[in-house]
């Protein structure tokens, strides 16, 4: 998903393409939160991997990179 927002230039225009706020795309390149139906279908559509969006660390726990 960094690729595809990178691509894009900003979060916002990223959002825009994919169809949801750029807090969404925040949330999901934070881990806070993943795609869920339609996000998933079109992120699929735009070519982007909706497994390659972070998972949320365990409550307390600091997120570590892959």
């Amino acid at each position: 998903l960094i690729e595809y927002v990178e691509k894009m230039g900003t979060q916002a225009e990223a959002a825009r393409k994919i169809g949801v706020t750029a807090e969404t795309v925040n949330r999901w390149l934070n881990g806070y939160s993943a795609p869920k139906g339609l996000s998933i279908k079109r992120l699929i559509m735009l070519g982007v991997n909706p497994n390659s969006v972070r998972k949320a660390p365990p409550l307390g726990l600091p997120f570590l990179p892959p």
